[in-house]
């Protein structure tokens, strides 16, 4: 899926750089809004990362703490301006120049696939567990019910999951479905 930014700059060279390089080098991971009119900033919770490059930071930072849930990047050589945004939190910084962008757009790209990568692997973690603590629910209530071992237990779930051709999972919610009260 690629990531959604959102540009908004008052300088022709800053969109020119941020421009050249998203299309040039990241076309295939990102997708590059340009806006020129405040009111883009409305539709900042629809991006993934909004770029800003204005003078304004104190309008700036207003949109930061509104917009929590987007990442944001104030594109400046200005330090001063800068050091005045630095504790907003979802806020990065970038250079004017293009191999500073160019750096920045990199690392926050793949950041966000790492990001991304962990998350299913999360989700698949959690359901993996889920459908464990189903079965072992569903071993206990044979241990208790039939005086099953753990390992008979086991080798019955296992067993009529092939014969049945179910997934041992199903198997365990139909044991429970049976025998839990």
């Amino acid at each position: 899926m690629k990531i959604k930014i959102l540009l908004y700059s008052e300088d022709t060279a800053v969109t020119d750089i941020v421009t050249e390089n998203a299309v040039r080098s990241f076309s295939d991971t990102a997708d590059l809004d340009v806006c020129s009119s405040w009111s883009c900033f409305s539709k900042a919770k629809d991006y993934d990362l909004v770029l800003v490059s204005i003078d304004d930071t104190e309008r700036i930072r207003n949109i930061i703490r509104s917009e929590a849930g987007t990442d944001f990047c104030y594109i400046s050589d200005d330090l001063d301006r800068i050091r005045s945004l630095e504790h907003c939190q979802n806020c990065y910084f970038s250079g004017c120049s293009g191999t500073s962008f160019y750096i920045f757009l990199s690392n926050y790209l793949k950041t966000e696939s790492i990001i991304g990568s962990l998350n299913d692997s999360n989700i698949h973690y959690s359901r993996e567990l889920s459908e464990l603590k189903v079965i072992d629910r569903a071993k206990l209530l044979l241990i208790q019910y039939f005086g099953f071992s753990e390992k008979q237990a086991h080798r019955f779930i296992e067993k009529q999951s092939m014969n049945l051709h179910l997934s041992r999972k199903m198997i365990a919610e139909q044991i429970l479905k049976t025998y839990d009260r």
